[in-house]
């Protein structure tokens, strides 16, 4: 369900949820196109350490849901996962 509190970071909430419950597949093409204004609440040259606890708050909040739905062992094993791949990458 969305959640009402997240007013940064809501769209990869969203997708992580949708991708999670229903199962993500590799497309060869575009399959959504995200237009970011100039400024936006996250691409904003003029952003300072005091703007950027919102976005922390989000990415936390949105972890702490991960993990109570999915588990602490997944989340981590993902995270751990995901910092390996793209260090290869």
């Amino acid at each position: 369900m969305h959640d009402p509190e997240l007013r940064l970071r809501e769209d990869v909430e969203c997708y992580a949820r949708v991708m999670r419950h229903f199962g993500a597949h590799f497309l060869d093409w575009v399959g959504l196109r995200y237009r970011i204004g100039n400024p936006s609440l996250m691409h904003s040259p003029e952003l300072t350490e005091c703007d950027l606890r919102p976005l922390r708050d989000a990415q936390s909040r949105t972890n702490a849901k991960y993990m109570r739905d999915w588990g602490t062992l997944e989340f981590h094993a993902l995270k751990r996962f995901s910092r390996t791949v793209l260090k290869v990458i």
